[in-house]
């Protein structure tokens, strides 16, 4: 292997002399034909990488002569002088023999952080979907810096101004930085990128997530809603199930019953319903969930002095009709008769000891008798 045949004897001396490696002849052999011997001898004589010497002749705009091109590539160990020159004659500048030698000292800088790849974990972006994002560096030629090896810290503040999230930190590796996020409410975002004297700010816009927004409705309406706040729902229970707390520290939730929430849950294929336990839930961590198209509550007090209504008691509003009260009170007394409860300790009043059971039942009885008296 060695230089193209034509190039006299004297330039192929020069070229091998003292050489250690065929990385010389190499560079000389590829380079395009415009190029002499004698300037294939001033790029490549001390070539030790000439893939980089090759690349910079390349990229360098065809106006400049094949000289001017050779001294300015030599000794190159990046694309810096062919950006720099191309830069210069973009601005209007002659390739003259002081821009060249200008630009031949050129070397790259990581001048900017870039969007990279964004990849997301749902649809459109809501609340509590994790996003992954990719940052990269650019050099002051538009370029990725597939040499940085930094860190890269990152942090996300909401439109008033409020830090939603403390700072974090990304290794930087080959020019590119990965890092994961999560929004905790919708609205306008800004995520802050710094690494080195860098830095980069990312505008982002979080929508509703309607099934949040559809259950949180729903809650609001129903018989309970002085005495449940629902919340958004905890990932990764998202779109599957309805955090709901209890908004008041004497009442004890213990069954939750929405048969909407479950119509795409394994829970369905179980005839009696599905006991399951979150430690999410505040006041107790046993979630009973059976298959009905209305919110069960069941409290108990947890001090005396507190107490329900009667329409409350029996989970109807109060207009209900007589008709009503009584189909109501035959379905919970049915389901929470001490007996049954005795007997069958794992149907739907799992949830509750015998002591709690019956108790609930006389409330149950109570609160029906009531009723019964007033609408007579």
């Amino acid at each position: 292997m060695g230089p193209p045949p034509r190039a006299p004897a004297r330039h192929t001396i020069h070229l091998c002399a003292r050489t250690t490696s065929i990385a010389p002849a190499v560079c000389a052999r590829d380079l395009p034909p415009r190029f002499g011997p004698l300037d294939r001898l001033h790029l490549c004589a001390n070539a030790t990488t000439p893939a980089i010497l090759l690349e910079c002749a390349r990229r360098v705009s065809m106006t400049v002569s094949p000289p001017s091109v050779a001294r300015l590539c030599a000794d190159a160990t990046s694309l810096a002088p062919a950006e720099c020159l191309n830069a210069a004659l973009r601005r209007g500048r002659k390739a003259t023999a002081s821009v060249v030698a200008r630009c031949h000292g050129a070397e790259v800088t990581p001048t900017t952080l870039a969007l990279g790849r964004v990849v997301k974990d749902c649809k459109t972006l809501v609340p509590h979907c994790l996003v992954h994002v990719a940052v990269d560096v650019l050099d002051q030629f538009g370029h990725h810096m597939t040499s940085v090896h930094d860190i890269l810290r990152w942090r996300v503040v909401r439109s008033d101004g409020a830090a939603a999230s403390a700072s974090s930190r990304a290794d930087m590796r080959n020019g590119t930085a990965t890092f994961h996020v999560q929004f905790d409410r919708p609205g306008a975002h800004r995520v802050l990128l710094g690494m080195l004297n860098l830095t980069h700010e990312l505008p982002v816009r979080v929508g509703v997530d309607a099934d949040t927004a559809q259950w949180k409705a729903l809650c609001d309406d129903w018989l309970f809603r002085d005495r449940l706040q629902c919340v958004a729902a905890l990932p990764p229970l998202s779109h599957q199930v309805l955090q709901v707390d209890a908004a008041s520290s004497s009442m004890w939730l213990l069954s939750l019953c929405v048969d909407h929430v479950w119509a795409t849950s394994a829970a369905r294929a179980v005839g009696g319903g599905a006991a399951v336990a979150w430690p999410w839930l505040p006041y107790h961590t046993q979630l009973y969930v059976t298959h009905v198209s209305f919110l069960h509550d069941y409290t108990i007090p947890r001090r005396s002095g507190v107490s329900l209504s009667p329409w409350d008691v029996l989970q109807v509003p109060p207009t209900a009709t007589p008709r009503e009260i009584r189909r109501a009170y035959r379905q919970h007394a049915l389901e929470f008769h001490p007996d049954r409860h005795h007997r069958h300790p794992k149907t739907t009043t799992a949830a509750l000891d015998d002591v709690d059971a019956a108790a609930y039942f006389g409330r149950l009885r109570d609160a029906y008798e009531s009723l019964s008296i007033d609408n007579k």
